[in-house]
């Protein structure tokens, strides 16, 4: 009993243990544990390609409408060139075909203000490289929050629909028993992605101190255990009956 009473007595010590006290709040979680870089010029052809299409895109939509617009001109120049004098239904005709042409314009004027606009963000357009990604945050946490990711980085920054899956854009690579992660997008994009690496470098080293601790826990234990099974002595006089 007194051998059993000295076991609780261990286990006790070891419980008392502060969890807090193997979680270093000041180790090294910062960012600084990653790689990180800019990719050069000629790393960035997928984002060139990216912007490329975004204009290219406006640009069409913008010929459309100003043909469109021109189509609309032409027919009022032909409706007012047709009739030696104006009657009410040439009067609405040429109203409707004005009207239309006024809306034409305002769309065109739309589409110039939005291709300036993408021209802007698609030249802020950065590919940022994070290197040395141990296999375990990446399985932890950024192939199964890979969705949340994506969709906490595009609400960052409110973006024409045009936009949807072309930035921010994630991109794995395995090299070297590590991952590389690629990510595409603008300044706040690259800003918002770092405190979100951040924090899973921060919860992974917590996760990883956690399991080290009760591993300790657990040895300690074992090894009282042990430690006491082989303090207690065996009572021969119960076996010599059988000799």
């Amino acid at each position: 009993m007194d051998s059993s009473g000295t076991v609780d007595d261990d286990c006790d010590e070891t419980t008392n243990l502060i969890i807090d006290d193997y979680l270093d709040v000041d180790g090294d979680t910062s960012l600084s544990s990653l790689s990180t870089r800019v990719v050069d010029n000629s790393d960035l052809i997928e984002s060139h390609e990216i912007a490329k299409a975004m204009l290219d895109t406006l640009k069409k939509q913008m010929e459309d409408v100003q043909v469109a617009r021109d189509d609309e001109r032409q027919k009022a120049i032909i409706q007012l060139n047709s009739a030696e004098k104006r009657t009410t239904e040439l009067e609405d005709k040429l109203a409707e075909t004005i009207q239309r042409t006024e809306h034409l314009n305002a769309e065109l004027e739309r589409l110039k203000k939005k291709e300036e606009k993408t021209k802007e963000i698609a030249n802020n357009v950065q590919t940022i490289k994070y290197t040395k990604i141990e296999k375990h945050i990446f399985y932890d946490f950024l192939v199964t929050k890979h969705g949340r990711i994506l969709d906490y980085l595009q609400r960052t920054k409110k973006l024409d629909d045009f936009f949807i899956d072309k930035i921010p854009k994630l991109i794995f690579e395995e090299k070297r028993n590590t991952y590389i992660l690629t990510l595409i997008g603008i300044r706040v994009h690259h800003q918002a992605f770092k405190q979100v690496l951040l924090r899973i470098l921060n919860l992974s080293n917590i996760k990883q101190r956690t399991i080290d601790f009760y591993q300790r826990h657990l040895n300690r234990i074992t090894k009282s255990i042990n430690k006491k099974l082989f303090e207690v002595q065996p009572n021969t006089n119960y076996w010599k009956q059988y000799i």
